[in-house]
């Protein structure tokens, strides 16, 4: 695990967010999501999902990691590659938790574009899928 930062919501469940090494992932990699989810009794969130899979080159753990029970958050300019585009619809068509983000840490670079990227979800997938991500993103906060 690259990076994880903690943060607690507005009740007692503490969430993780976990940057995943820029590399074909391993299976200490999983072993490493798995056991910080049940070891540490915590929510865990993988920022940048989007920007993983092409360092996946064999998807035996992408998939593996990819099924386990996490938030996926994913930066609102996925929209800018077609198997990014592929991987956001495959998880919301799973029902799978998503939150979206802008990963705007200098804005003079990096310009806030949840518009875009929202509308891009509304276009292509429809508005349920917006109210699901919002919906999450609120329950996240809430928790």
């Amino acid at each position: 695990i690259r990076y994880a930062q903690e943060s607690r919501g507005l009740g007692d469940v503490y969430k993780r967010q976990v940057e995943l090494p820029f590399r074909q992932w391993d299976e200490e990699v999983l072993r490493d999501v798995e056991e910080l989810m049940e070891k540490q009794n915590v929510s865990v969130m993988l920022a940048h999902i989007e920007r993983l899979y092409a360092c996946q080159k064999r998807k035996k753990i992408w998939k593996e990691v990819l099924d386990l029970p996490v938030i996926f958050q994913v930066n609102a300019e996925f929209f800018d590659g077609r198997k990014k585009r592929k991987l956001i619809k495959k998880l919301v068509e799973e029902n799978r938790p998503i939150v979206l983000g802008s990963d705007c840490h200098n804005t003079d670079r990096r310009k806030p574009n949840l518009d875009m990227g929202y509308s891009f979800i509304r276009e292509k997938i429809g508005q349920n899928a917006v109210d699901e991500i919002e919906k999450v993103s609120v329950e996240i906060l809430e928790k």
